[in-house]
């Protein structure tokens, strides 16, 4: 007989095979809550928490930048800063922080005396 979950349990579902890591923070979340039913079993109060807590992942993963030319890579937890002129991007570098790839942009503009706007974080 197919199992039938309902539309909260199925997003979690969902969710959690999309994202080892979450899935993880899921488990550690399921046991800090004594939670031990299957997933099959799991209450939808329960799966609203999850599910709040994947947003935050979510969040996290998006980081963004306001900044002009300065791009931010999940993957590599890297920020990366590029500049546009002459009618080109060019790739200028990746950095660990944000500030660290908006000094080397605002540097690269200074060096090369380009009219791009300096800008501060």
């Amino acid at each position: 007989m197919p199992m039938i979950l309902t539309n909260k349990q199925l997003k979690l579902f969902n969710l959690i095979n999309s994202s080892f890591k979450f899935a993880y923070e899921a488990d550690k979340w399921l046991k800090k809550e004594n939670v031990t039913k299957p997933i099959d079993l799991i209450d939808d109060k329960s799966a609203t928490v999850i599910i709040g807590l994947l947003g935050e992942f979510k969040k996290e993963r998006m980081k963004k930048s306001q900044l002009i030319g300065i791009y931010y890579h999940p993957k590599s937890d890297k920020w990366e800063a590029r500049i546009s002129y002459y009618n080109s991007s060019n790739y200028i570098g990746m950095y660990d922080s944000e500030k660290e790839a908006l000094d080397a942009r605002n540097q690269f503009i200074i060096d090369n005396k380009l009219k791009n706007k300096l800008q501060k974080l």
